[in-house]
């Protein structure tokens, strides 16, 4: 059976960040994208998923400063530390957010 996840970047930008968790699932989606998750904490990110029923299918890595034209780190051999920086961010999320759904 498909699944699709909602891209909670890319849908629902008329809510902010913490309304679209609701908004996805209104639409009955049950598994959510956070490209670019740092807007939040975890311990939010955790608390709207929880209040949805929802699980967090995916999150990038940090990029930097979007606006400016960053897109990550790992592209750059200077910048290995701040790409090892930036993978741990993504794991302190995974480790609250995460959830095991096949």
């Amino acid at each position: 059976m498909l699944r699709f996840a909602a891209n909670l970047a890319m849908l629902f930008g008329e809510h902010a960040l913490p309304d679209r968790f609701e908004a996805s699932r209104d639409f009955g989606f049950q598994l959510v994208e956070i490209p670019f998750p740092c807007e939040l904490s975890p311990e939010r990110i955790e608390q709207e998923l929880d209040a949805c029923d929802q699980t967090l299918w995916l999150i990038d890595l940090p990029v930097g400063d979007f606006a400016a034209g960053d897109r990550g780190h790992a592209c750059n051999p200077d910048n290995k530390i701040v790409f090892r920086t930036s993978l741990d961010e993504a794991l302190r999320y995974v480790e609250i957010c995460g959830r095991i759904d096949p």
